[in-house]
């Protein structure tokens, strides 16, 4: 004998297998099994990546007409050993050092500038951290006021045996526009 369930609506007995009430016709719902709770997540789980997707790309910052991308790649590279530029209008005398073109970072280096020290007032050392890394098209610099300082601000054993190379030799750096001291 077949399994009987009332109908919902109209209170009629029907087969557990009947796919709808053959007295007024509604459908009746079936258990899902495991595997149709695996394809209902999967297909909700794709129909969220796609709307993710697709809001991504509307809210996308939009590059304005016209700009090209910059390929920092074939961007012209300073040369890859130090080099002295000589004072000239109102910047000083100064030597950056190997200089680093990153895809990520843009372009870095040390820059070394004898005649400012830690104790030139912040204003005079950051406009002149400015002029240098716009003259220089350096996205990311540090400045420093002697070898000893720079050498301390990279290895923490040349650190250690220089404690106050940093105190008498750190002028500041220009990360992407902002200086930090």
């Amino acid at each position: 004998m077949a399994r009987l369930k009332k109908c919902p609506d109209c209170g009629a007995d029907v087969s557990k297998k009947a796919p709808a009430c053959p007295k007024c016709g509604r459908v009746l719902l079936k258990k899902v099994g495991c595997l149709g709770k695996i394809v209902r997540l999967c297909l909700t789980l794709g129909l969220l990546l796609v709307v993710v997707v697709v809001a991504g790309t509307i809210l996308a910052p939009r590059r304005p007409e016209g700009e090209r991308p910059v390929d920092v790649r074939r961007a012209p590279v300073s040369p890859e050993g130090p080099y002295e530029r000589e004072a000239v209008d109102d910047l000083p005398a100064y030597r950056v050092v190997k200089v680093i073109t990153n895809a990520v970072v843009g372009r870095s280096s040390d820059v070394i500038v004898p005649s400012l020290s830690p104790k030139t007032p912040k204003t005079e050392r950051e406009s002149i951290a400015r002029a240098i890394a716009q003259k220089e098209r350096l996205d990311e610099a540090w400045f420093y006021s002697t070898e000893e300082a720079a050498r301390a601000n990279k290895s923490a054993s040349f650190a250690e045996e220089h404690p106050d190379a940093m105190k008498r030799g750190y002028l500041g750096s220009l990360d992407h526009g902002q200086f930090r001291e």
